[in-house]
């Protein structure tokens, strides 16, 4: 994938893709952010993750290293407990 492409896709931007989940900080460190999201391949009907990494402040600087792989999606079943007042 070149770096415009990247750029694209993670903007919403590339007429080829749609993102199906919005980018989120999946990991941090001193220095970076690592942001992942997931977007559809418009024509072939696949998914894909994108992962890269961000400077973690305004002043760090980083070259865009990224990542993209297939991905498939999985339903999965979540209880959660909230209180009475929430429901």
């Amino acid at each position: 994938m070149e770096t415009e492409d990247f750029y694209d896709i993670t903007s919403g931007d590339h007429p080829d893709y749609k993102t199906v989940v919005d980018e989120e900080v999946v990991d941090t460190s001193r220095w970076t952010q690592v942001m992942s999201m997931v977007t559809k391949e418009i024509k072939t009907g696949k998914f894909f993750k994108v992962t890269w990494e961000v400077g973690a402040t305004e002043h760090q600087e980083c070259e865009p290293d990224f990542e993209m792989v297939e991905v498939f999606p999985k339903e999965i079943i979540k209880t959660v407990y909230t209180t009475k007042k929430e429901d």
